[in-house]
């Protein structure tokens, strides 16, 4: 018998926590991408001369940003959980979702 004590609701936080990490990295990436993307936005309307164009999306980058900290404040919070989990021994015992290169 193993040495770690394991129940349906430790596979469970495996599962989600490993779930939530996924999640939030794929909305990390789309997020940064939408940034360059928005980037390139601004720049066209700055050689246009098109303030109203500038504003906005100056606006879109300011809040674009403020959720990819947002994220990076989630994704550390489930690393720590994550690490959590890994420093009790749980990882050892069961399965994890192979769909996501996160760990």
């Amino acid at each position: 018998m193993s040495e770690f004590s394991f129940d349906i609701e430790d596979e469970y936080r495996v599962e989600y926590i490993n779930q939530e990490l996924c999640k939030c990295s794929d909305e990390i990436v789309e997020i940064s991408k939408a940034v360059q993307e928005e980037t390139i936005e601004l720049e066209i309307a700055k050689k246009m001369a098109d303030m109203e164009a500038i504003e906005e999306s100056e606006k879109i980058i300011a809040e674009l940003k403020k959720n990819l900290e947002y994220l990076d404040l989630r994704y550390d919070a489930l690393e720590d959980l994550w690490d959590d989990l890994l420093f009790r021994g749980i990882m050892f015992c069961c399965p994890v979702n192979k769909n996501c290169d996160v760990m």
